[in-house]
């Protein structure tokens, strides 16, 4: 099989979820495509997707348009199409999204793993039938009042100096993503793991 990267994005399809905690995925995903200059997205199997060489090697940018619990097979199904790996190869697949059990501003990078109750994440694991891929978690922390609904506060829509953190976080994450490609996930882990950028 030839050599391809695929960097997925998870996040809610929508204008009411553009700004959301829960759609930091698409957010990484977006800028890394404008600091890349990635052509425009196109549409496939209920993904938008963009395509570009990057270090010898084509990358792939994936954001599924189905709901978040929906997202694993729209990626399982692109992969399939672009001649990539199913379940993908150790290092072609990198999922990036929010993390209720990291503090606001933190990323983290994982090699594989359980979904630790991320709803998209769980369904990615269940459509590929493996946890070994990797994951860029970004911290969004939990509600600040303890009997506030976690579902309620992902899919806030932000505003203000909470919406300015989150598309800092996001720009500031994109950045890693090159480092991925080229070094792999032990460099990133090692580099960026434990970083805290809930300040400006």
């Amino acid at each position: 099989m030839r050599l391809m990267k695929f960097i997925v994005g998870l996040g809610n399809p929508g204008e009411a979820y553009a700004r959301s905690r829960h759609n930091v995925g698409f957010l990484v995903v977006d800028q890394f495509a404008r600091d890349q200059e990635f052509p425009a997205a196109r549409r496939k199997l209920a993904v938008r997707y963009r395509e570009k060489r990057l270090s010898g090697a084509p990358v792939f940018l994936l954001q599924p348009e189905t709901f978040m619990n929906r997202s694993g097979p729209a990626v399982r199904d692109l992969v399939a199409y672009f001649g990539g790996d199913v379940p993908p190869a150790e290092g072609d697949l990198l999922v990036v999204h929010d993390d209720l059990d990291l503090p606001r501003g933190r990323l983290r990078f994982r090699a594989q793993g359980s979904s630790g109750g991320h709803r998209g994440v769980e369904s990615v694991i269940q459509a590929l039938a493996t946890d070994r891929f990797h994951r860029l978690k970004i911290g969004i922390g939990r509600p600040e009042h303890a009997g506030r609904d976690a579902a309620d506060y992902v899919l806030e829509r932000l505003g203000g100096d909470e919406e300015t953190l989150l598309l800092e976080v996001a720009s500031r994450a994109a950045k890693m993503l090159g480092v991925w490609i080229d070094e792999g996930i032990v460099a990133c882990a090692n580099r960026f793991n434990g970083m805290d950028f809930s300040t400006r």
